[in-house]
């Protein structure tokens, strides 16, 4: 099934609230961890959105399952879910940080990952979040 597919999108909805309420979670948590809003996050849930490979993986960082779960969910299987004490929260910088905040704010995030996930998942995601850094640092029109 595509990502388009309403039947798929509204199984991935059903699924994403089941896996949201085993983690006790909220949906305001789900999209922080996801480093998304939380209208984005609903527009995903009602399938009003496409889900670009970048959205898959953040929501199963989010949600604790392998990468390609959403997938899996997608094409009428399941996700496998990671073995995990506790979700890994995003790190978040206030209006006002000083940069020593926000590297403090950095690190911990990436202890508390390191610790919530095995260590090639770890070295994987950090992977990718620096690329996607990079990526969006670069992107044309931006100065710096």
């Amino acid at each position: 099934m595509s990502n388009d597919d309403p039947s798929a999108r509204a199984e991935l909805a059903e699924w994403m609230d089941s896996r949201r309420v085993d983690l006790d979670l909220s949906w305001q948590e789900v999209a922080e961890r996801a480093g998304m809003s939380a209208v984005n996050l609903r527009r995903v849930r009602r399938g009003t959105i496409s889900l670009p490979r970048r959205t898959k993986r953040r929501l199963e960082r989010a949600l604790l399952v392998a990468e390609g779960g959403v997938d899996e969910v997608l094409a009428g299987g399941q996700a496998a879910k990671l073995d995990t004490a506790e979700p890994a929260p995003r790190p978040a910088a206030l209006p006002g940080s000083t940069h020593q905040d926000v590297e403090a704010a950095v690190r911990e995030h990436f202890r508390v990952l390191r610790r919530s996930l095995p260590r090639a998942e770890f070295f994987r995601v950090v992977a990718e979040e620096l690329a996607l850094m990079h990526a969006e640092h670069d992107e044309p029109g931006e100065t710096g």
